[in-house]
């Protein structure tokens, strides 16, 4: 399954409930939710965002998807907790960020892009 699918899944099968700017719940149909972290700073974002992933997750791949599921920008990360992307290519608009690290799960945060 690609990141993009499963994106796309994630809104039919998933409940979104956002705590913080970096924090959501994520819950499945009769399921006890897990939390999940990525910080994702400034968000809205002009220029460029700098991303915090868990420490477990060093090293990854991430992607920007619109809201048609066309992926808009993606690339990988290494040896870092910390990713810094350059979003001034990008449309203004809402994004979700998709990224997946060592563990193989797919995580999700929508991110906003002005000019």
């Amino acid at each position: 399954m690609t990141m993009n699918t499963a994106f796309q899944a994630a809104f039919s099968l998933f409940s979104f409930v956002k705590l913080k700017p970096h924090i959501f719940f994520i819950m499945k149909n009769n399921s006890t939710p897990s939390i999940l972290t990525a910080q994702i700073k400034p968000n809205p974002a002009k220029d460029q965002i700098t991303c915090t992933f868990p420490l477990e997750e060093l090293s990854g791949q991430w992607q920007f998807v619109n809201f048609t599921g066309q992926v808009m920008q993606s690339g990988k990360w290494s040896a870092s907790d910390i990713l810094s992307i350059d979003v001034h290519i990008l449309p203004a608009g809402i994004y979700a960020l998709q990224w997946s690290g060592q563990s193989g799960e797919i995580h999700s945060s929508k991110v906003a892009i002005t000019h």
